[in-house]
């Protein structure tokens, strides 16, 4: 895990801690970049968010949803480096 990822963990983690949250559901959702076929990405996407939720189970808080959506629902153009790079994410939703 590189630092960044290792900063935004602690910050979630954080955040989650807070009492404000502890009763909320926790929704985790993978994303893929469109490189590689759909059955991949859908893997890879899925195998994102598993990874995140294992680093949050570590300090005791268990999500909701776990889901993998592969190349679906891009944020940014998957034509650069930099935007495939955006559409590689996880995205964590509190219900």
């Amino acid at each position: 895990m590189d630092d960044r990822a290792l900063a935004d963990l602690r910050r979630l983690v954080a955040l989650l801690q807070n009492s404000t949250y502890q009763n909320r559901s926790l929704l985790l959702f993978g994303f893929a970049d469109n490189y590689g076929g759909t059955r991949l990405n859908s893997i890879v996407s899925a195998e994102r968010a598993q990874a995140v939720a294992e680093q949050l189970q570590r300090h005791g808080i268990v999500p909701s949803l776990i889901k993998g959506y592969g190349k679906a629902l891009p944020i940014a153009s998957n034509d650069t480096a930099d935007g495939r790079e955006q559409n590689r994410r996880v995205e964590v939703w509190l219900h």
